[in-house]
């Protein structure tokens, strides 16, 4: 998965030198958004660096198909202890124009594979219905404001009254996972937390003013 040397047991996905390079980090970081009186878990196995950022690129530009599975099943990993306090899968969605850019939705892709290894059902209930600017050249106000109703419930979706684990695959200043769970919670959702491959941060709390 990391350094491109073939496995024998399919099931497997990183070499024992990568493993041994490898460090989860199990990031449980708390997303506020102090506007509207919320703290939502977001829950990362990895810290957004070195090897892991090398592979979630290859998964996220190139289509990796190794990278894939091996990050989805670290991710079923990192979140099974919580799996119970979810009743579905959900993921933030990328536009239309960028889907057909490169062929797939990296985050639908990853939320339905994980959700598989969870067992729990996945949904796609969420919608981008206005493109906007890459977030990784903007300021932290700037990610707020270029994301601002930039999300939508997707025509017929099932929120009311259930639990969602909102899957992205990697979270930095947390602004869109906290535009998508607003918009799950103005529909109706119960409770909503969110699960990344990745964070920018170590630690917690992530303050969104």
């Amino acid at each position: 998965m990391f350094c491109g040397v073939l496995l024998p047991n399919s099931l497997e996905y990183v070499c024992e030198k990568c493993a041994a390079m490898l460090s989860f980090s199990h990031i449980n970081r708390i997303l506020s958004d102090e506007k509207k009186n919320r703290q939502i878990p977001c829950y990362a196995p990895f810290v957004y660096e070195g090897m892991v950022k090398d592979s979630i690129l290859a998964y996220k530009f190139r289509g990796n198909e190794e990278s894939f599975r091996g990050l989805s099943a670290f991710l079923a990993k990192e979140l099974w202890p919580f799996s119970e306090k979810w009743d579905v899968v959900t993921n933030v969605p990328v536009s239309h124009k960028r889907k057909k850019e490169r062929g797939f939705d990296q985050s639908q892709r990853l939320a339905k594979h994980t959700a598989r290894l969870l067992g729990l059902p996945y949904q796609q209930v969420l919608e981008k219905y206005r493109d906007t600017k890459p977030q990784h050249t903007l300021s932290k106000e700037e990610r707020k404001i270029n994301l601002k109703d930039a999300y939508r419930l997707r025509k017929g979706a099932d929120v009311k009254g259930r639990r969602f684990l909102l899957i992205d695959d990697v979270v930095t200043t947390g602004s869109t996972l906290l535009e998508c769970v607003s918009v799950l919670f103005e529909a109706g959702a119960v409770s909503v937390e969110c699960g990344a491959l990745a964070s920018s941060e170590r630690c917690m709390p992530d303050i969104e003013e």
